[in-house]
């Protein structure tokens, strides 16, 4: 094995110290940029809220909400939300089960669970949120059935 010398040594841990430092500054400006998307994202949000509000449907209006998913691919069903008997939103594959399945020794293990809406245009909706939980909940996935 060949000897390094202390000069080769002091410069190779100059090199090092250096990278170092670049590192941590592109990991300050990283930060930085998340910090500064997180806000621009929450901004967003707001004005979102603040143009759809007159668009929500308020505790007076009536809500129905239907799902047609059925065995053995319970979410690939389409879920349909009336407001005031006009459909306002219909999607196909927007639900996903809270369940798991595995195989274990050639034996499958299928844990069943519940059927959840993971469309993000929920969040500001919270009487439309309410409504298809209620209308889900009647729905035992195994996320197992497409297997």
């Amino acid at each position: 094995m060949e000897s390094v010398t202390e000069e080769e040594f002091e410069s190779f841990k100059t090199l090092v110290f250096n990278r170092l430092s670049e590192l941590e500054e592109l990991e300050e400006l990283i930060l930085d940029t998340n910090s500064e998307m997180e806000k621009r994202i929450s901004d967003l949000e707001c004005k979102m809220s603040e143009i759809l509000s007159p668009f929500r449907p308020s505790q007076r209006e009536q809500t129905k909400v239907e799902y047609d998913g059925n065995w053995p691919n319970m979410c690939s069903g389409t879920l349909k939300i009336w407001v005031n008997d006009e459909v306002i939103y219909e999607k196909k594959g927007v639900c996903e089960s809270t369940g798991t399945c595995a195989f274990k020794n050639g034996k499958s293990k299928i844990t069943k669970g519940r059927l959840v809406w993971r469309e993000s245009e929920a969040r500001g909706w919270p009487a439309l949120q309410t409504a298809v939980e209620e209308e889900l909940r009647k729905y035992e996935v195994c996320c197992g059935g497409c297997l």
